[in-house]
């Protein structure tokens, strides 16, 4: 049963970014059988993201993402973590929830 109460610990900043997902093998290499996802990153928040894209990425999977930055000249690698995967509305693409797993930095005191 949804209360309709945000769970969410961090703020969400809407954003609108290319970006391409392989999901990874238990030891963190791609996986041979594993397909390149392409699409958009359409929030981003310091604990994670929401991708939209054609394809649904099981819950729980590995993610290598790479981010495109129009300011910066390569993609921006990172590693995520699949929570959920959900059909849109429209049927045609799926709104992918994923988790950041590099760990925060602390401030040195």
């Amino acid at each position: 049963m949804d209360s309709g109460k945000d769970r969410r610990r961090y703020v969400r900043l809407p954003l609108l970014l290319k970006a391409t997902a392989r999901a990874l093998d238990l030891y963190g290499s791609s996986a041979a059988s594993a397909v390149l996802v392409q699409g958009n990153i359409e929030d981003i928040s310091e604990g994670g993201l929401r991708f939209v894209t054609n394809r649904e990425l099981p819950a729980s999977a590995l993610v290598e993402f790479r981010i495109v930055v129009p300011s910066v000249p390569v993609p921006i690698p990172t590693l995520l973590s699949v929570r959920w995967s959900r059909k849109r509305r429209s049927g045609r693409s799926y709104d992918v929830g994923l988790q950041f797993l590099a760990g925060k930095e602390e401030p040195k005191s």
